[in-house]
Protein backbone atom coordinates (compact mmCIF):
# COMPACT_ATOMS: atom_id res chain seq x y z
CA UNK A 1 0.00 0.00 0.00
CA UNK A 2 2.79 2.57 0.59
CA UNK A 3 4.57 1.55 -2.53
CA UNK A 4 1.05 2.20 -4.71
CA UNK A 5 0.97 5.49 -2.71
CA UNK A 6 4.01 6.78 -3.41
CA UNK A 7 4.41 5.65 -6.94
CA UNK A 8 0.92 7.69 -7.10
CA UNK A 9 2.38 10.57 -5.46
CA UNK A 10 5.21 10.99 -7.64
CA UNK A 11 3.07 10.74 -10.66
CA UNK A 12 1.29 13.43 -9.80
CA UNK A 13 1.44 17.30 -10.41
CA UNK A 14 -0.59 18.30 -7.61
CA UNK A 15 2.34 20.14 -6.82
CA UNK A 16 1.77 22.54 -9.39
CA UNK A 17 -1.00 23.99 -7.77
CA UNK A 18 1.02 24.24 -4.30
CA UNK A 19 4.17 25.97 -5.90
CA UNK A 20 2.81 27.54 -8.97
CA UNK A 21 5.81 28.90 -9.73
CA UNK A 22 8.07 25.52 -10.26
CA UNK A 23 7.03 24.96 -13.57
CA UNK A 24 8.51 28.15 -14.86
CA UNK A 25 12.02 27.52 -14.00
CA UNK A 26 13.35 23.26 -15.38
CA UNK A 27 16.62 22.09 -15.89
CA UNK A 28 18.56 21.75 -19.27
CA UNK A 29 19.22 18.58 -20.37
CA UNK A 30 19.62 18.66 -24.41
CA UNK A 31 23.16 18.25 -24.98
CA UNK A 32 22.73 20.18 -28.30
CA UNK A 33 21.03 23.51 -26.13
CA UNK A 34 23.63 23.50 -23.71
CA UNK A 35 26.53 23.30 -26.21
CA UNK A 36 24.56 26.43 -27.66
CA UNK A 37 24.23 27.94 -24.17
CA UNK A 38 27.86 27.26 -23.51
CA UNK A 39 28.70 28.81 -26.67
CA UNK A 40 26.71 31.95 -25.58
CA UNK A 41 29.17 32.24 -22.48
CA UNK A 42 32.08 32.00 -24.02
CA UNK A 43 30.96 34.47 -25.88
CA UNK A 44 30.37 36.58 -23.13
CA UNK A 45 33.41 35.74 -21.92
CA UNK A 46 35.88 36.86 -24.16
CA UNK A 47 33.42 40.26 -24.85
CA UNK A 48 33.63 41.06 -20.94
CA UNK A 49 29.84 41.34 -20.62
CA UNK A 50 28.34 43.10 -17.69
CA UNK A 51 25.74 40.35 -17.53
CA UNK A 52 28.87 37.82 -16.77
CA UNK A 53 29.29 37.67 -13.28
CA UNK A 54 31.91 35.45 -10.47
CA UNK A 55 30.53 34.86 -7.59
CA UNK A 56 30.88 31.87 -4.54
CA UNK A 57 28.41 29.18 -4.86
CA UNK A 58 28.37 29.16 -0.80
CA UNK A 59 26.77 32.19 1.11
CA UNK A 60 30.52 33.75 2.42
CA UNK A 61 30.62 36.63 5.32
CA UNK A 62 32.92 39.15 3.79
CA UNK A 63 33.87 40.78 7.46
CA UNK A 64 36.05 37.44 7.57
CA UNK A 65 38.24 38.93 5.75
CA UNK A 66 38.09 36.92 2.98
CA UNK A 67 40.81 37.02 -0.04
CA UNK A 68 41.02 35.08 -3.61
CA UNK A 69 43.47 33.29 -5.90
CA UNK A 70 42.72 31.49 -8.72
CA UNK A 71 44.88 28.13 -9.69
CA UNK A 72 44.81 26.33 -13.23
CA UNK A 73 46.35 28.64 -15.45
CA UNK A 74 49.73 29.32 -13.62
CA UNK A 75 50.66 31.50 -10.11
CA UNK A 76 48.55 33.73 -8.44
CA UNK A 77 48.25 37.06 -6.86
CA UNK A 78 45.95 37.31 -3.78
CA UNK A 79 43.35 39.12 -4.39
CA UNK A 80 41.19 41.36 -1.77
CA UNK A 81 37.40 40.50 -3.15
CA UNK A 82 35.69 37.92 -5.50
CA UNK A 83 35.29 39.71 -8.79
CA UNK A 84 35.42 38.67 -12.68
CA UNK A 85 37.86 41.30 -13.47
CA UNK A 86 40.27 39.55 -10.71
CA UNK A 87 39.75 35.88 -12.95
CA UNK A 88 40.81 38.41 -16.32
CA UNK A 89 43.51 39.76 -14.47
CA UNK A 90 44.52 36.22 -13.68
CA UNK A 91 44.67 34.97 -16.83
CA UNK A 92 46.77 37.93 -18.15
CA UNK A 93 49.10 37.60 -15.52
CA UNK A 94 49.99 34.02 -17.00
CA UNK A 95 49.59 35.35 -20.51
CA UNK A 96 46.12 33.56 -21.50
CA UNK A 97 44.39 35.38 -24.60
CA UNK A 98 40.61 35.34 -23.78
CA UNK A 99 40.13 34.00 -27.22
CA UNK A 100 41.66 30.82 -26.34
CA UNK A 101 39.70 29.98 -22.91
CA UNK A 102 36.72 27.71 -23.31
CA UNK A 103 34.35 25.64 -21.17
CA UNK A 104 36.89 22.91 -20.66
CA UNK A 105 39.22 26.23 -18.95
CA UNK A 106 36.30 26.78 -16.75
CA UNK A 107 35.68 23.19 -15.28
CA UNK A 108 39.84 23.15 -15.20
CA UNK A 109 40.42 26.08 -12.96
CA UNK A 110 39.97 27.18 -9.60
CA UNK A 111 38.74 29.90 -7.28
CA UNK A 112 40.58 29.61 -3.98
CA UNK A 113 39.11 31.29 -0.82
CA UNK A 114 42.11 32.70 1.44
CA UNK A 115 42.81 34.14 4.58
CA UNK A 116 44.86 37.86 4.00
CA UNK A 117 48.30 35.53 4.43
CA UNK A 118 46.90 33.47 1.33
CA UNK A 119 46.60 30.51 3.13
CA UNK A 120 43.52 28.32 1.54
CA UNK A 121 40.39 28.22 3.17
CA UNK A 122 37.48 26.66 0.32
CA UNK A 123 37.91 26.32 -3.74
CA UNK A 124 35.25 25.87 -6.07
CA UNK A 125 35.29 25.24 -9.57
CA UNK A 126 35.49 28.95 -11.48
CA UNK A 127 32.36 27.59 -13.54
CA UNK A 128 30.36 26.55 -10.86
CA UNK A 129 30.93 30.82 -9.75
CA UNK A 130 30.04 31.68 -12.85
CA UNK A 131 26.27 33.29 -13.38
CA UNK A 132 24.63 34.33 -16.33
CA UNK A 133 21.47 34.94 -17.95
CA UNK A 134 20.99 34.93 -21.54
CA UNK A 135 18.32 34.23 -24.52
CA UNK A 136 18.52 31.82 -27.58
CA UNK A 137 16.09 31.67 -30.60
CA UNK A 138 13.01 33.74 -31.94
CA UNK A 139 11.20 32.89 -29.22
CA UNK A 140 13.53 34.50 -26.84
CA UNK A 141 13.60 31.88 -24.20
CA UNK A 142 15.71 33.03 -21.31
CA UNK A 143 18.17 30.74 -19.89
CA UNK A 144 19.56 31.08 -16.78
CA UNK A 145 23.38 29.93 -15.76
CA UNK A 146 23.74 28.52 -11.64
CA UNK A 147 26.38 26.13 -10.37
CA UNK A 148 27.59 24.89 -13.74
CA UNK A 149 24.17 23.58 -14.61
CA UNK A 150 21.50 25.53 -17.60
CA UNK A 151 17.89 26.34 -16.48
CA UNK A 152 15.36 27.60 -19.07
CA UNK A 153 12.76 30.15 -17.82
CA UNK A 154 9.52 30.40 -19.37
CA UNK A 155 9.43 34.27 -21.08
CA UNK A 156 5.82 34.92 -19.24
CA UNK A 157 7.63 34.30 -15.81
CA UNK A 158 10.52 36.51 -16.63
CA UNK A 159 7.89 39.44 -18.01
CA UNK A 160 5.92 38.47 -14.45
CA UNK A 161 9.06 39.42 -12.33
CA UNK A 162 10.03 42.35 -13.88
CA UNK A 163 6.45 43.48 -14.10
CA UNK A 164 6.07 42.81 -10.44
CA UNK A 165 10.04 44.21 -9.24
CA UNK A 166 10.06 47.71 -11.36
CA UNK A 167 7.47 49.38 -9.78
CA UNK A 168 9.06 48.89 -6.06
CA UNK A 169 12.01 50.18 -7.93
CA UNK A 170 13.02 53.81 -6.07
CA UNK A 171 15.66 56.39 -7.05
CA UNK A 172 17.54 56.25 -3.68
CA UNK A 173 18.60 59.57 -1.83
CA UNK A 174 22.13 57.97 -0.47
CA UNK A 175 24.89 59.19 -1.87
CA UNK A 176 27.88 57.18 -4.44
CA UNK A 177 30.10 54.47 -2.46
CA UNK A 178 33.50 55.40 -2.82
CA UNK A 179 34.64 53.29 0.46
CA UNK A 180 36.78 50.27 1.76
CA UNK A 181 33.90 48.42 2.95
CA UNK A 182 30.19 48.21 3.88
CA UNK A 183 30.57 49.16 7.11
CA UNK A 184 32.80 52.55 6.29
CA UNK A 185 30.33 53.50 3.97
CA UNK A 186 27.84 53.51 6.27
CA UNK A 187 29.24 55.57 8.92
CA UNK A 188 30.12 58.02 6.48
CA UNK A 189 26.25 58.30 5.92
CA UNK A 190 25.71 59.34 8.93
CA UNK A 191 28.50 61.62 9.41
CA UNK A 192 27.48 63.72 6.15
CA UNK A 193 23.78 63.32 7.24
CA UNK A 194 22.30 63.65 10.69
CA UNK A 195 19.14 62.26 8.86
CA UNK A 196 20.17 58.73 8.98
CA UNK A 197 21.21 56.71 12.34
CA UNK A 198 23.87 53.44 11.82
CA UNK A 199 23.05 50.14 13.21
CA UNK A 200 25.28 48.16 10.98
CA UNK A 201 26.53 44.87 12.94
CA UNK A 202 23.88 45.81 15.83
CA UNK A 203 21.39 42.72 17.42
CA UNK A 204 17.74 42.89 18.10
CA UNK A 205 17.27 39.43 18.66
CA UNK A 206 16.72 37.63 22.12
CA UNK A 207 19.51 36.59 24.10
CA UNK A 208 20.20 32.94 22.99
CA UNK A 209 18.85 33.49 19.45
CA UNK A 210 20.85 33.96 16.29
CA UNK A 211 22.10 37.49 15.57
CA UNK A 212 19.11 39.29 13.95
CA UNK A 213 20.66 42.87 12.57
CA UNK A 214 17.66 45.45 12.31
CA UNK A 215 19.30 47.24 9.13
CA UNK A 216 22.85 49.10 8.33
CA UNK A 217 21.04 52.40 8.03
CA UNK A 218 18.16 53.90 9.93
CA UNK A 219 16.24 57.05 8.98
CA UNK A 220 12.49 59.04 9.50
CA UNK A 221 10.81 59.45 5.69
CA UNK A 222 6.99 60.77 5.66
CA UNK A 223 6.29 58.94 9.23
CA UNK A 224 7.83 55.74 8.59
CA UNK A 225 10.31 54.07 9.87
CA UNK A 226 12.84 53.48 7.20
CA UNK A 227 15.20 50.69 7.47
CA UNK A 228 17.79 50.56 4.85
CA UNK A 229 19.79 47.32 3.61
CA UNK A 230 22.85 47.74 1.81
CA UNK A 231 25.02 45.71 -0.05
CA UNK A 232 28.21 45.98 -2.63
CA UNK A 233 26.97 43.39 -4.73
CA UNK A 234 25.04 42.15 -7.61
CA UNK A 235 25.33 38.78 -7.01
CA UNK A 236 22.53 36.25 -6.34
CA UNK A 237 23.74 34.14 -3.02
CA UNK A 238 25.12 37.70 -1.21
CA UNK A 239 21.38 39.70 -2.51
CA UNK A 240 19.06 36.65 -1.28
CA UNK A 241 20.56 37.05 2.17
CA UNK A 242 20.51 40.88 2.43
CA UNK A 243 16.89 40.06 1.01
CA UNK A 244 15.61 37.78 3.54
CA UNK A 245 17.55 39.67 6.25
CA UNK A 246 15.47 42.40 5.81
CA UNK A 247 12.35 40.12 5.86
CA UNK A 248 13.44 38.45 8.92
CA UNK A 249 14.34 41.63 10.74
CA UNK A 250 10.92 43.24 10.68
CA UNK A 251 9.03 39.43 11.67
CA UNK A 252 11.28 39.43 14.54
CA UNK A 253 9.98 43.34 15.50
CA UNK A 254 6.05 42.62 14.82
CA UNK A 255 6.64 39.10 16.70
CA UNK A 256 8.91 39.27 19.59
CA UNK A 257 7.86 43.04 21.85
CA UNK A 258 11.54 42.84 23.13
CA UNK A 259 13.07 42.72 20.13
CA UNK A 260 11.20 46.50 19.42
CA UNK A 261 12.66 47.34 22.90
CA UNK A 262 16.15 46.69 21.47
CA UNK A 263 15.37 48.14 18.39
CA UNK A 264 14.24 51.97 20.37
CA UNK A 265 17.78 51.70 22.54
CA UNK A 266 19.93 51.42 19.94
CA UNK A 267 18.33 54.21 17.83
CA UNK A 268 18.23 56.38 20.96
CA UNK A 269 22.20 55.45 21.91
CA UNK A 270 22.80 55.89 17.77
CA UNK A 271 21.04 59.43 17.51
CA UNK A 272 22.58 62.68 17.67
CA UNK A 273 22.05 64.26 20.57
CA UNK A 274 18.14 65.75 20.86
CA UNK A 275 16.82 63.86 17.75
CA UNK A 276 16.46 60.28 19.59
CA UNK A 277 12.68 61.04 20.24
CA UNK A 278 11.59 61.83 16.56
CA UNK A 279 13.82 58.78 15.57
CA UNK A 280 11.86 56.57 18.21
CA UNK A 281 8.03 57.73 17.44
CA UNK A 282 7.22 55.82 14.11
CA UNK A 283 8.65 52.84 16.06
CA UNK A 284 5.55 52.78 19.10
CA UNK A 285 3.13 52.75 16.18
CA UNK A 286 5.00 49.73 13.39
CA UNK A 287 5.14 52.23 11.11
CA UNK A 288 7.94 50.24 8.85
CA UNK A 289 9.86 51.04 5.33
CA UNK A 290 12.12 48.41 3.92
CA UNK A 291 14.52 49.47 1.74
CA UNK A 292 17.62 47.58 -0.39
CA UNK A 293 20.13 49.30 -1.22
CA UNK A 294 22.81 47.70 -3.92
CA UNK A 295 26.02 49.03 -4.61
CA UNK A 296 26.83 48.64 -8.33
CA UNK A 297 28.51 50.08 -11.46
CA UNK A 298 25.77 49.41 -13.63
CA UNK A 299 23.02 52.10 -14.93
CA UNK A 300 20.27 52.21 -12.47
CA UNK A 301 17.51 52.81 -14.59
CA UNK A 302 17.78 49.29 -16.00
CA UNK A 303 15.74 48.30 -12.30
CA UNK A 304 15.06 44.59 -12.02
CA UNK A 305 17.64 43.97 -14.97
CA UNK A 306 20.34 44.58 -13.29
CA UNK A 307 19.71 41.72 -10.63
CA UNK A 308 20.60 37.79 -12.04
CA UNK A 309 17.49 35.64 -12.13
CA UNK A 310 17.71 33.84 -8.97
CA UNK A 311 17.92 37.20 -6.80
CA UNK A 312 14.92 38.53 -8.86
CA UNK A 313 13.04 35.45 -7.47
CA UNK A 314 14.17 36.18 -4.19
CA UNK A 315 13.08 39.64 -4.02
CA UNK A 316 9.69 39.04 -5.31
CA UNK A 317 9.35 36.48 -2.75
CA UNK A 318 10.61 38.90 0.11
CA UNK A 319 8.75 41.91 -1.66
CA UNK A 320 5.38 39.75 -1.17
CA UNK A 321 5.69 38.36 2.47
CA UNK A 322 6.83 42.47 3.54
CA UNK A 323 3.18 43.50 1.93
CA UNK A 324 1.70 40.69 3.81
CA UNK A 325 3.05 42.27 6.57
CA UNK A 326 1.31 45.60 5.34
CA UNK A 327 5.05 46.75 5.49
CA UNK A 328 6.50 49.67 2.31
CA UNK A 329 9.02 47.89 0.47
CA UNK A 330 11.59 49.46 -2.09
CA UNK A 331 14.82 48.82 -3.93
CA UNK A 332 17.05 50.69 -5.67
CA UNK A 333 20.79 51.21 -6.58
CA UNK A 334 23.74 52.97 -5.11
CA UNK A 335 26.37 53.87 -7.63
CA UNK A 336 29.83 52.32 -7.03
CA UNK A 337 32.84 55.15 -7.65
CA UNK A 338 35.21 52.98 -5.99
CA UNK A 339 37.35 51.91 -9.32
CA UNK A 340 38.43 48.19 -10.17
CA UNK A 341 41.75 47.84 -7.56
CA UNK A 342 44.20 45.53 -9.17
CA UNK A 343 45.63 42.42 -7.38
CA UNK A 344 48.38 42.21 -4.97
CA UNK A 345 51.01 39.93 -2.69
CA UNK A 346 49.86 40.54 0.58
CA UNK A 347 52.23 41.53 2.99
CA UNK A 348 53.80 38.47 5.05
CA UNK A 349 56.25 38.16 7.60
CA UNK A 350 58.15 35.76 5.87
CA UNK A 351 57.91 35.68 2.32
CA UNK A 352 58.50 31.97 1.77
CA UNK A 353 55.38 31.72 3.23
CA UNK A 354 53.65 33.16 0.54
CA UNK A 355 56.11 31.50 -2.38
CA UNK A 356 54.58 28.32 -0.40
CA UNK A 357 51.03 29.36 -0.45
CA UNK A 358 50.55 29.98 -3.42
CA UNK A 359 52.67 26.78 -4.84
CA UNK A 360 49.93 24.89 -3.06
CA UNK A 361 47.47 26.78 -5.05
CA UNK A 362 48.57 25.93 -8.08
CA UNK A 363 49.23 22.44 -7.71
CA UNK A 364 46.24 21.87 -5.98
Amino acid sequence: MLCEKLLELYGSDAYKTTFPDIQNISPVRDPSVIAELNGKLIEAFRNKSEDLYLTVPDLINYRDNVYAAFSGAGASLIYDDVYIDRYYEYLAQNGKELAEIGIDDFKQHTLHLTDEDGNPRDRHGVLKCLIFDTILGKGALTFHLCEGDWYKVETSYVAKLKAFLDPLWADLNLPAYNHESEGAYNESVTKMDTAFVCLDKTNISPAGQTNVEPCDLFAIDDGHAVFYHIKLSTLSAQLSHLFNQGTNAIELLKLESSALETLKMLVQEAAADGTSDTFIAPLHDEKYHIVFGIVTHKDKLKKSGNLPLFSRISLMRNMKALQLMSVRANFGFIADQSGKSAGKKKQRKKKTELADSLKELEHA
